[in-house]
């Protein structure tokens, strides 16, 4: 399986309910894969004669033969969101040599990663490597 189809299969594992809510759908994916700027680079939404959630339930089960406890799972799960709301962080030049957050969206999405890792959402802002734009957005 490819990176894309993996986070796809993830995706496509927590699209929500009409009781959409942070808590049962921890990862804040929304239902449109397109969404992701990491995802939308790619066709491959579906796949003919794949089952999503049967893939998605054979992942978990291999992650469990290999001795991840449920708690690791969830932070692999996290770890995947994450970076996919990483993926739409974009920024805006500000000077010559920084650049800031580019709006509300990327802010919130900088939020939803920092939540999704467990940190503070200054920590995740403040880091060099976000400043100068070397994370985040495609």
């Amino acid at each position: 399986m490819t990176d894309v189809v993996v986070a796809q299969t993830v995706f496509l594992s927590y699209l929500p309910t009409p009781s959409h809510t942070k808590t049962n759908n921890p990862h804040r994916l929304g239902n449109n894969p397109r969404e992701f700027c990491y995802l939308a680079q790619s066709d491959a939404f579906e796949l003919n004669h794949v089952d999503d959630a049967e893939e998605f339930r054979r992942t978990l089960d291999a992650m469990k033969i290999i001795g991840l406890t449920e708690d690791d799972i969830d932070a692999v799960l996290r770890t995947v969101a994450a970076v996919l709301h990483l993926g739409n962080v974009t920024f805006a030049k500000e000077d010559e040599d920084t650049a800031k957050l580019n709006g509300a969206k990327a802010e919130a999405e900088l939020v939803t990663v920092a939540d999704l890792l467990g940190v503070g959402a200054d920590i995740v802002g403040g880091a060099d490597l976000l400043g100068v734009g070397l994370l985040g957005g495609c």
